[in-house]
């Protein structure tokens, strides 16, 4: 079939052209109508101009969400008017004229699939028409509980849910809509493009009109615009990252070796300032590899560069990759793929083995074999002259107390003679017993020699909470050469940080770690956050699963980590992301090098030193709000022996039954 061309009615039209831009100080439009173009996936025409309509059309007191998350309904638009009830409303932009889509149950009894034409013939996609009445339901049952409560099915009057074609006529929106058997009504409307080009507000959202209604109150919108607000991360990635006057010139000079190596304490900035010097170095033409060891760091340092970058400058030369990951690259690309494979096959499930065992086994292979096998590899691009996964002009490397020094002198093969190198690192984060490899003799080996180039100021840590982190570093950590506790950070003004202590019972930490995210609510109304900025860390998968479970029942969306299987978990940690939509749960492993406004840490048992640290690391993920408003963070334990200090912060609930001094809630 050949393609059809669209024209956006109204498009450059004067009817349009008296729309600002920028959003009116007397509407809430998240995010701003400027920003729409920069959105990570930026907005379509389309639905630019159905942003545009609204906001040219409503009344003011009706608010407008682009895209928000909604715990994982992701609309196009969303309206909230806390005196009359919610528009959620999608965008069906592909073509729906006569013969250019289908129909069809794939099975009897089975729901409808709606398959549509392109170049490659008819591709199933999302049944507009389900997704509509799914998305009502859900919110009605859901997102507005009040409402739910107080007035039970009769509270779906409160919540419009409409599809809208802004290509399509309005004979071919009837003739779609009569083919799934739908009939468009009041509360679940199908708009046209006449509809939007005859700038009939009330066309197109009827409800439009009502002044007031009994089913929605003050209370019910403050439940939503928790879902509804643009998550801070959301905001941050689209303003260029800042460095303070110590990190500038780590991101814009070279050494004279070309060495340099880095430390500093959690949330000075050490991740920034790789991401800045590998923005900085593509910006000279140079081909930059960013290595790290947590494989669920590789997105956020990712949007890290991208915010680094010159406006519209995107060479994409650089490479960021997690340590093993480039390892598995580099062993493929030279033809090692079966010897690559058979290492796996040490610590595959096991009869005769047992789960310590097969760890053994695996951390054996990640440390020493795959290392050696990629030093071959490597020896053997190079007889073949190089490849485009070696030759980088620069190494830089994250966190990297997590590694050895064999494996840097294994990755430093893949850079050209002349090259440079950056060793970003914190011993009091080792979490994995390596820091203590990085003798002075192996710093010397790895070409390292004089002084560290020190970042002692936290930018991260709010500045309130910071003497907390230190206090913990102080009485729970075992002091180790090395170590670095966060001291002071620039003055800067944002709203008291809420911090919440909870000792809880034995075997209780999943369930009151679920009550930690939904208290989070409440706090909202008076900083409406998304629940997209909230993080939960937890010291084991198994926990986390528990938590998830309890997330789940309270009907609270959530990305993880937690996958049993290795592999799987291993790519949901490459895929994880601050961008990600629902509250995300990850390990305290998997939280390093990340921050968080709203930060929930649950721990049962700290009795090792090993999960002290994780502990210590999973506070130091706290980030001060950068619009100046609050940031939360809540500890659930069972803990009895983090009773003591636990007591000394500003709430502390004993849910144990068990006397003990502190603030109580």
């Amino acid at each position: 079939m050949p393609a059809r061309k669209f024209a956006l009615p109204g498009a450059g039209d004067s009817r349009w052209q008296g729309v600002p831009m920028d959003s009116s100080p007397q509407r809430i439009v998240m995010p701003r109508l400027e920003a729409l173009p920069h959105l990570r996936s930026a907005a379509s025409p389309g639905l630019e101009e159905v942003v545009r309509f609204f906001h040219a059309r409503l009344p003011l007191a009706w608010e407008i969400y682009v895209r928000p998350h909604f715990n994982g309904l992701s609309p196009d638009v969303v309206l909230l008017n806390p005196e009359v009830g919610l528009a959620v409303y999608r965008l069906v932009e592909y073509p729906i004229w006569e013969g250019g889509y289908a129909f069809r149950r794939d099975s009897p009894g089975s729901p409808l699939t709606l398959y549509v034409q392109d170049e490659a013939g008819a591709v199933p996609v999302i049944n507009p028409f389900a997704a509509l009445r799914s998305t009502r339901e859900n919110v009605a049952e859901l997102y507005i509980p009040t409402v739910r409560r107080e007035w039970g099915s009769v509270g779906f009057g409160a919540v419009t849910a409409g599809l809208i074609f802004p290509y399509a006529s309005e004979e071919e929106v009837t003739r779609f809509c009569a083919d799934a058997a739908f009939q468009p009504h009041r509360y679940a409307p199908a708009v046209s493009r006449e509809a939007l080009a005859r700038e009939r507000v009330h066309r197109v959202f009827p409800e439009s009109g009502r002044s007031r209604s009994k089913l929605m109150s003050e209370t019910a919108a403050a439940e939503l615009r928790a879902w509804l607000r643009e998550p801070e991360y959301r905001a941050a990635q689209r303003q260029p990252l800042v460095f303070d006057p110590v990190q500038k010139p780590l991101v814009s000079t070279r050494t004279r070796s070309g060495l340099r190596r880095i430390r500093g304490a959690a949330g000075t900035g050490k991740t920034h300032v790789i991401a800045g010097r590998a923005a900085h170095l593509e910006a000279q033409g140079r081909r930059v590899l960013v290595l790290t060891f947590n494989n669920a760091l590789i997105r956020y340092i990712r949007d890290l560069v991208d915010r680094a970058r010159a406006p519209y400058c995107r060479d994409e030369r650089v490479t960021v990759l997690g340590f093993h990951a480039w390892c598995k690259l580099i062993c493929e690309q030279a033809g090692f793929t079966e010897s690559y494979r058979a290492l796996w096959r040490h610590h595959k499930p096991d009869e005769q083995r047992t789960e310590e065992g097969r760890q053994v086994a695996l951390k054996h292979v990640c440390d020493e074999e795959l290392p050696r096998l990629t030093e071959r590899a490597l020896e053997t691009l190079d007889r073949l002259g190089g490849h485009r996964h070696t030759g980088y002009d620069a190494l830089l490397v994250d966190e990297g107390q997590d590694w050895s020094p064999h494996w840097w002198h294994v990755a430093r093969r893949a850079i050209r003679n002349g090259g440079e190198f950056i060793l970003a690192a914190d011993a009091t984060q080792d979490l994995y017993g390596r820091a203590e490899s990085w003798t002075d003799e192996a710093m010397s080996g790895a070409g390292f020699r004089g002084k560290w180039s020190e970042l002692y100021t936290c930018h991260r840590l709010p500045g309130d909470y910071l003497p907390f982190v230190s206090e913990f570093a102080s009485r729970v950590l075992s002091h180790k050469e090395g170590d670095q506790i966060p001291g002071t950070r620039p003055l800067q003004l944002h709203a008291p940080t809420q911090m919440r202590w909870r000792q809880v019972p034995g075997g209780r930490v999943p369930q009151y770690g679920a009550l930690a995210v939904a208290e989070l609510e409440p706090v909202a109304r008076e900083d409406p956050a998304a629940y997209s900025d909230v993080v939960v860390v937890v010291p084991t998968r198994s926990l986390g699963v528990e938590l998830v479970t309890h997330l789940e029942h309270l009907g609270i969306n959530t990305v993880h980590t937690l996958q049993q299987d290795s592999r799987a978990a291993s790519a949901a940690k490459r895929g994880f992301s601050v961008g990600n939509n629902g509250v995300k749960v990850t390990t305290m492993h998997g939280m390093k090098g990340w921050e968080a406004r709203y930060l929930v840490v649950c721990v049962e048992a700290a009795e090792s030193e090993k999960v002290r640290r994780a502990l210590y690391v999973a506070l130091t993920r706290l980030k001060v709000s950068e619009t100046g408003v609050c940031s939360y963070v809540a500890v659930v334990t069972s803990d009895p022996q983090l009773r003591q200090y636990g007591c000394d912060w500003p709430v502390f609930i004993d849910e144990t039954g068990v006397a003990g001094s502190g603030a109580s809630a």
